[in-house]
């Protein structure tokens, strides 16, 4: 009787941790697309989320302060906004001559993001974790 007891409750354990490891996977899996995208941006071109009119560009020259100054890997999944209303958009290019390949939104709190990349990740919304309010000097 013991016996069998101690087995169940193992296997519930087991069972536990591996649901927690799969949701963990899961979540860590759009943070590694989402680096992939950055590390590969060559040129950013900040959006008026509202207006859609061009704002900036910045090239090769500037797109890695950006991307480190974003700081991706601080990231979390975010389910609400709290009436937050988007503020910029930036479409992430890897050259002159290519067509955007992902997004990413900032939200007016500057606490929030989401992203887009094309059949990868479609609006995945992200508590940065820091404030984003002085990553462009505008």
């Amino acid at each position: 009787m013991k016996k069998s007891l101690i087995i169940k409750i193992l296997a519930v354990l087991v069972l536990i941790v591996l649901i927690i490891s799969i949701i963990l996977n899961k979540s860590s899996e759009h943070i590694d697309e989402i680096r992939v995208a950055l590390d590969n941006t060559k040129i950013i071109k900040l959006y008026d989320y509202k207006s859609k009119i061009l704002i900036n560009t910045y090239d090769r020259k500037y797109t890695q302060d950006i991307v480190e100054k974003l700081s991706y890997d601080k990231w979390s999944a975010s389910n609400g906004l709290n009436g937050d209303e988007k503020k910029y958009l930036l479409k992430l290019y890897t050259d002159e001559d290519s067509d955007s390949f992902a997004e990413i939104t900032i939200y007016e709190s500057n606490d929030y993001i989401s992203v887009f990349i094309p059949e990868k990740i479609k609006n995945k919304i992200y508590k940065t974790n820091n404030s984003l309010k002085n990553l462009f000097d505008l």
